[in-house]
């Protein structure tokens, strides 16, 4: 799904023939987008309550969509369906989206289960190889994992012990954890946080708990929300930043364990780079007047098809797709 800001407005949704469910579910979430922009004017309100008397099955598509939508704590949300008396009652809205999240969660345990292997002394080894984030349940506590990341766990009484060797992993755990990333060591209670290790820097977003972090040269604890940089000087030894978090920081530094990128005023060029991390078929830009456009909204990894025309929508440019990639140019 691709969100946009009200900026970047898309014309109301017309009614389609519904061949396939995918185009159901397209059309729920276009219905989602205009009620997250704004309250419908009354014609259009009618049009969306007729949409959703049509066929009970557009209630459960426009369902489906609020509860992915809501699943990123996304700034704004989108108002539930209402049924005029002569649709089928369907369940009470809470009971709904509580079954429709609890599936959905049973599905990411089900079907997104990371590499994993396990070693003699109950360790296991976590590895990424996929083209999108992989969760894993670790008895009470859960682990994610961004593609190319390589990381080692194990539990002992009441605490996990982590190891990340490259890449991004979010863990939420419920009671302790101590993590090791290159050098540091970081330690705390009841614990949601991303930490992202590439070969010259360390990052820890810290969304719940407090963390206490020490290096063989320093030490200090860290009060969540918080962003935590790490980055090792030549001459000044180990630099430490840390950088509160907004709610709205929040959303979009989450939003990657949901499948989404969240982009606010950003560089076209940029965007791009982000999600060709999550495909085998790139977008490339090749005009500069795109490469200094920037682009708001909401955007779902490994589907380069609807970011690239997304963009032409709204750029009114031209793109070329090939079996290997898809370049966007002007006329």
């Amino acid at each position: 799904m691709t969100y946009f800001n009200k900026d970047n407005a898309t014309p109301p949704p017309t009614p389609l023939p519904f061949d396939t469910e995918s185009s159901r579910q397209d059309q729920a979430c276009q219905w989602l987008i205009e009620n997250d922009l704004s309250t419908l004017p009354d014609e259009e309100n009618s049009d969306f309550q007729k949409w959703l008397n049509q066929d009970s099955r557009n209630l459960g598509a426009y369902i489906r969509a609020h509860v992915h939508f809501e699943s990123l704590n996304y700034i704004r949300t989108a108002p539930p369906p209402t049924c005029t008396p002569q649709s089928p009652p369907p369940l009470a809205r809470r009971a709904f989206l509580s079954q429709a999240m609890v599936a959905g969660v049973a599905g990411l345990g089900l079907l997104l289960q990371p590499d994993m292997t396990t070693a003699d002394d109950g360790t296991f080894l976590l590895k990424n190889s996929k083209l999108l984030p992989r969760h894993v349940l670790l008895e009470q506590d859960e682990v994610v994992l961004d593609v190319k990341t390589e990381a080692h766990s194990k539990h002992v009484t009441k605490r996990m012990i982590a190891d990340i060797v490259t890449g991004r992993m979010g863990v939420k755990v419920k009671n302790g954890l101590q993590l090791h990333a290159q050098n540091m060591v970081f330690k705390g209670d009841c614990l949601d946080c991303d930490v992202v290790l590439t070969h010259n820097s360390l990052e820890v977003a810290l969304y719940n708990g407090a963390l206490t972090w020490h290096h063989a040269t320093q030490r200090g604890v860290s009060q969540s929300p918080s962003l935590l940089t790490f980055r090792q000087n030549p001459t000044k030894g180990l630099i430490a930043q840390s950088l509160n978090l907004t709610a709205q920081d929040i959303q979009k530094h989450k939003a990657w364990r949901y499948n989404q990128a969240i982009f606010d005023r950003t560089s076209l060029t940029e965007a791009a780079a982000i999600l060709n991390h999550y495909t085998t078929r790139p977008v490339y830009i090749a005009s500069k007047r795109l490469a200094q456009a920037h682009v708001s909204g909401t955007f779902g990894f490994g589907m380069p098809e609807d970011f690239a025309q997304a963009v032409c929508t709204l750029f009114k440019c031209h793109q070329h797709p090939t079996a290997q990639n898809i370049v966007l140019a002007d006329a």
